[in-house]
């Protein structure tokens, strides 16, 4: 005969039951490591503009297609939520929303959005589209970004390329503005052989004595991103100088090719804005903002006015946009 034995029953069920709940553990810990929150994260776009809504695509192709890799949550893309600033009623109420719903990650596009977000130091925050921005937001070590000012080399690489009997190169600047601009500008065309005639102004009613200067002197105008130097007057000058000694004029902006620029070399929004998602994976994935400097363009379009090219002469070779 078998006899039932209450208390060996007892302790065999406490064991599975130990054993239940450290497996359950074991399965939650795991789904942990393994799973992923979608980070929260906030646009702040300054206004409805074309190149502003480009960037915004080119960093939501990155950032909306990535899984993060931290964190418990099902597995789900981030979340990217955009408030125009343009739209909004009250900025103070947007700034105190901002802070407290505190996103994993701030995407500013433009110089009034940065400006907004000024002083919150407790949220990683990229910028892109925002002219100067040190002197908008100063320097904090939650603020890293795409500068959107078209380097050197790639502007002269692109002018050589397309025009390469040019030797000569005028340009007027600021110094407060854009000297380091020059200056890059002046070490980069020693090595390609470019003499470059920069001559420097303090105020924009220089600028016809100073382009006088160069007549005869130089084979392409270059014009620079330098508020001294680009007004709705000084282009006047600007453009007919161009036109009365056949020189090609170079631009950083495509818009100034309808007022009788020859050729624009311009930062890509939409690279720019994958640019910037890139780097905003690296940092919702744990790197410190602090450890980006802020970056500049990798890419750039080169546009030609081929009806200023035809009036000047000039014979433009065949086109294709350089990185």
């Amino acid at each position: 005969m078998h006899y039932f034995n209450a208390s060996l029953l007892s302790h065999m069920l406490r064991i599975i039951s130990n054993k239940k709940i450290f497996l359950i553990l074991f399965i939650f810990i795991s789904f942990q490591k393994t799973h992923a929150w979608a980070d929260d994260i906030l646009v702040v776009q300054s206004a409805q503009l074309q190149v502003y809504n480009n960037a915004l695509q080119g960093f939501e192709t990155i950032v909306l297609r990535d899984i993060s890799t931290r964190g418990l949550k099902t597995i789900q893309p981030h979340t990217v939520t955009t408030r125009i600033l343009s739209a909004e009623k009250n900025l103070q109420h947007l700034k105190q929303e901002i802070a407290r719903r505190h996103p994993d990650l701030l995407l500013v596009i433009g110089s009034s959005s940065l400006a907004l977000v000024k002083g919150i130091s407790d949220i990683p925050i990229i910028y892109l589209l925002a002219p100067n921005p040190g002197l908008v937001a100063g320097t904090q070590d939650n603020i890293t970004g795409i500068n959107m000012n078209v380097t050197a080399k790639q502007q002269l690489t692109s002018l050589i390329h397309l025009i390469p009997e040019i030797k000569r190169i005028g340009l007027l600047y600021n110094p407060d503005r854009t000297g380091t601009l020059v200056r890059e500008a002046e070490e980069f065309a020693k090595r390609i052989g470019i003499h470059l005639v920069a001559l420097p102004v303090k105020t924009s009613k220089e600028i016809p004595s100073r382009l006088a200067r160069m007549k005869d002197k130089i084979d392409c105008y270059w014009m620079l991103p330098d508020q001294t130097v680009i007004t709705p007057q000084t282009l006047d000058y600007i453009f007919l100088f161009s036109l009365e000694n056949r020189i090609p004029v170079l631009t950083f902006a495509e818009k100034y090719l309808k007022l009788g620029a020859t050729l624009s070399v311009s930062f890509d929004a939409t690279d720019m804005g994958k640019q910037a998602g890139e780097l905003a994976l690296k940092i919702l994935n744990g790197t410190k903002v602090s450890d980006f400097s802020p970056v500049q363009v990798r890419k750039v379009n080169v546009r030609v006015n081929h009806l200023a090219a035809k009036l000047l002469g000039i014979d433009i070779m065949a086109l294709n946009s350089h990185e």
